[in-house]
């Protein structure tokens, strides 16, 4: 995909949103993103916690047991 294609499919996504809340949460994040130079809070996680997620990724992928990002925000829009 590239840059164009994304920065469209983001602005319809955008377009979409009329909770006020969610657009400024948003902003935020975007924001953050910017003036932190691309801040990754992954940075900020201690060696345990990344070795918690990382186990947690590997055992949800070996069983089959991963839920789809889709299917969990599916879930919140009803």
């Amino acid at each position: 995909m590239t840059s164009i294609e994304l920065k469209y499919k983001l602005f319809k996504i955008i377009d979409g949103i009329d909770d006020t809340d969610i657009l400024s949460e948003i902003k935020n994040l975007l924001d953050l993103n910017l003036t932190k130079g691309g801040y990754d809070f992954w940075d900020d996680l201690t060696p345990d916690n990344k070795n918690e997620i990382n186990t947690a990724l590997s055992e949800c992928s070996a069983t089959g047991k991963m839920i789809p990002n889709s299917a969990v925000f599916e879930d919140y829009k009803k």
